[in-house]
């Protein structure tokens, strides 16, 4: 899903394969950089709230069964 976090261009994805990971990539300095929120999740569904002060990412997680919400703030 093609997002912002914290006002930066990203796509949110996650696998249901493999490593069953939720991830996100970012074009940092020239080149694109992808960060692993979470293995072993497998997410089918997800979408990303924009708030004030943080962005939330919720995630229907298959493989774990569970419903998650993920807060995103600066670092």
């Amino acid at each position: 899903m093609g997002t912002t976090l914290c006002g930066k261009p990203s796509f949110v994805a996650g696998v249901r394969r493999e490593e069953a990971e939720l991830f996100y990539v970012q074009y940092v300095d020239g080149a694109y950089k992808a960060t692993v929120i979470e293995k072993g999740v497998g997410p089918a569904n997800l979408c990303v709230v924009h708030e004030k002060d943080r962005d939330l990412i919720v995630s229907a997680n298959h493989t774990a069964n569970e419903a998650a919400v993920y807060v995103v703030t600066e670092e």
